[in-house]
């Protein structure tokens, strides 16, 4: 029930796994979470018509490790509401999928097995693709990128995007997670 931020570098892996033998820690539980705010490539939102809370043109991704946050023991509290935790674990493992909220499918017109291309802040010319494995309702997702730290490069974003470690890493050429 505890997100801890490492910062403003991060750690690297191997001590990031560490901390899941430290005493009252629950291990099967305690991974390394790899954040990023990158935009979207195409105004999906249309945030340049309107502005509001659904309507931005940037997105905070997590890498985690989907056995660790969705299967065995899910740290991320939601509901599937397209999709099934089964299929989106599947496809996590694949590389470039991803879960998202709900809502961002209802403010783009995106629907499951369609895909968006994000633009890695650190690396313009690269493209990083994910197709949606499910949709979910998250709450809270608002209050824990706002409160945490991982809005690191606006004070808005149009949602919590969730993917695997590696993907994540390397498409945004993350080497230390920031959190666990």
């Amino acid at each position: 029930d505890m997100l801890v931020k490492f910062g403003p570098s991060g750690l690297t892996k191997k001590d990031a796994l560490k901390a899941s033998n430290l005493p009252g820690i629950n291990p099967q539980n305690c991974f390394p979470i790899l954040v990023e705010q990158p935009r979207m490539k195409k105004d999906l939102t249309k945030s340049a018509k309107r502005a509001s809370v659904t309507r931005q043109d940037n997105v905070v991704i997590v890498g985690v490790d989907p056995v660790k946050a969705l299967a065995t023991s899910p740290t991320f509290d939601f509901q599937y509401i397209r999709g099934s935790k089964e299929i989106a674990l599947k496809k996590l493992k694949q590389g470039h999928h991803c879960i998202v909220p709900e809502h961002f499918l209802l403010a783009t017109g995106l629907k499951l097995g369609d895909s968006f291309v994000l633009v890695p802040p650190e690396n313009p010319k690269h493209e990083a693709r994910y197709t949606i494995a499910a949709s979910v309702r998250f709450r809270g997702w608002h209050w824990q990128t706002k409160t945490t730290g991982m809005r690191m490069r606006t004070h808005r974003a149009a949602a919590l995007v969730i993917s695997d470690y590696n993907t994540v890493g390397k498409d945004f050429s993350l080497n230390h997670p920031q959190y666990i």
